[in-house]
């Protein structure tokens, strides 16, 4: 059989396959999470401050997602992660970071970082065994217990 492989590609966050795949995201995460805030993108400020939204694609449907923003001239982050799960446990979250941190890459980031939740064991697995090591929480993310916190030199 041959190899599936996930297509990234750059898309506006207004377009409807971004919309879906965010909004999947924020449903599992209200499952994940219930009560909890939802860190999303404001679209305006994202877009103004150069973030880039990727799509990933396999065999023409959109299956994963993922975003990189500034933080800094040195520093990028990822945020808005998301495989949809009947893509999961494929290596297709694995191929979309790897598309994030190329672009980080190519804007000249020397690191990158990211957030997740300890309710999701699997994205802390693929980001450990992606080389991200566990950083102290920042930001308006340092009082929230539930969140985990990863960095990676490029």
């Amino acid at each position: 059989m041959p190899e599936r492989t996930l297509l990234c590609t750059e898309a506006d966050l207004s377009a409807s396959e971004a919309v879906e795949l965010i909004a999947a995201l924020d449903e599992e995460l209200r499952q994940i999470y219930p009560g909890k805030p939802i860190h999303g993108i404001d679209s305006d400020k994202f877009r103004s401050g150069g973030g880039v939204f990727l799509i990933g694609k396999l065999e023409g449907v959109p299956a994963a997602c993922g975003a990189l923003r500034a933080v800094d001239e040195h520093t990028g982050e990822v945020t808005r992660m998301f495989v949809r799960p009947e893509y999961r446990f494929k290596g297709f979250g694995r191929a979309m970071l790897a598309a994030i941190e190329e672009v980080a890459r190519n804007r000249g980031y020397r690191k990158i970082r990211l957030l997740t939740g300890v309710s999701q064991p699997a994205a802390i697995a693929l980001y450990e065994s992606a080389g991200y090591n566990r950083i102290p929480c920042y930001d308006e993310y340092m009082e929230d217990p539930g969140l985990r916190c990863f960095e990676k030199l490029l």
